[in-house]
């Protein structure tokens, strides 16, 4: 089963909370602690798609730009690459 905090700091970063979920990643193990900064930088790759499908290139953007402080991945790499940028 998943330990409290590492639920806890999921959940925040369902609700787009990431400073509450990196505060609670702190108290984790230093693997959580990265597991939940890579779902963080995930969503922040959804969002931006998601932002890029609506036409709103300003959000996209500024989702990616907040996204370059947390781990790449192959979900970074790919929004970056539909909004036309680099890092």
């Amino acid at each position: 089963a998943r330990a409290p905090g590492l639920t806890a700091a999921a959940a925040a970063v369902d609700r787009d909370d990431y400073p509450s979920a990196i505060a609670i990643a702190r108290r984790l193990s230093g693997d959580d602690e990265l597991r939940i900064r890579r779902k963080i930088g995930r969503r922040l790759a959804r969002r931006a798609t998601d932002a890029l499908r609506a036409h709103d290139g300003l959000a996209a953007r500024r989702l990616l730009a907040q996204a370059r402080q947390y781990p790449d991945s192959r979900a970074l790499r790919a929004a970056r690459a539909r909004a036309g940028g680099g890092r």
